[in-house]
Order: structure tokens, then C-alpha cells, then sequence
């Protein structure tokens, strides 16, 4: 839902937070660069990391980054940066640019928000979360960044 409106109203969103479930942009080129900072889990039995077989969840989460990353103009390539055995962070232009995009892999993590803890029943359902990146900290950082910008 937030991928989706951030690309339809890109005027009206600077910095885009997904967390277990980034979509492609609704358009190929966007009026206004948006921001994007995306974690997934490589082990998310909910939204595939490789994509799924339904309307639902069609593509893979790399592909979905590398979508909005070519409709803010910048290239379909990443700079990848293995920070762990276990996290590994995808980079689509530049840190400070309004239109970079940047993804957070956790290797081995399932449905779950980075950064925080859940109750033992939730853990069970949705797997292990990883506490190598704080999804909330780096999605605050990014908006602060961008903030003056307007």
C-alpha cells in the first residue's frame, strides 16, 4: 500500500520506508524522485525475497528496488556492501540523493520489522528477525536528511 502511494502522489512523499514488502513502482518514471529504504528477509515465507507466484507478490524484491531506482532516474545497478555474514545492504545511487534507493538484506530473516523484538508465538509464525540494522532508526535518519529539502 505505501509503495503504491508513494508512487502515485510522489509530490506528496519524500522517503518511502518498506519493511517485508517493497512493490515496484506504479509508474515506470516518477515526477519527483522518492527516496526509498527497504529491509526484507531472505527467509519471508508471507512475501518471498525471490518473488512469488501470485498477482499478489510477483517479483523478487531486487527487482522491485532496481524499479524504483530506474523510475527516480538513477541505473539499474547497485553497489552492494556485504556488512555481515548475515546483512547485506544494496545501494541505488547516492546516500544523500532524494531518489536513492536502498535495500537491506537479511540473510535468514523472515516477515519480521529489523531492529525489534517480538513475543515468542510471533517469532514462531513469522521467523527470526534480525537485529544487525534498525529499520525504524534508518528510515528516521533518511527522512531527517531529506527533511530540509522539502
Amino acid at each position: 500500500m505505501a509503495s503504491r502511494f508513494a508512487s502515485m502522489h510522489p509530490d506528496k512523499v519524500m522517503v518511502l520506508g518498506a519493511v517485508a514488502g517493497l512493490r515496484a513502482p506504479e509508474r515506470p518514471m516518477l515526477e519527483r524522485p522518492v527516496r526509498v529504504l527497504a529491509f526484507h528477509g531472505t527467509s519471508d515465507r508471507i512475501n518471498p525475497f525471490g518473488g512469488g507466484t501470485t498477482d499478489r507478490w510477483n517479483e523478487s524484491v531486487v527487482e522491485a528496488a532496481r524499479a524504483w531506482a530506474k523510475a527516480s532516474g538513477h541505473p539499474g545497478e547497485a553497489e552492494q556492501d556485504a556488512v555481515s555474514p548475515t546483512l547485506t545492504q544494496f545501494d541505488f545511487g547516492a546516500e544523500g540523493d532524494p531518489g536513492a534507493v536502498t535495500l537491506w538484506v537479511c540473510k535468514g530473516a523472515g516477515h519480521t520489522w529489523p531492529g525489534s523484538k517480538l513475543p515468542i508465538f510471533l517469532r514462531l509464525f513469522l521467523g527470526r528477525t534480525s537485529f544487525e540494522v534498525d529499520a525504524t532508526a534508518e528510515i528516521w535518519r533518511a527522512a531527517s536528511a531529506l527533511g530540509d529539502r522539502g
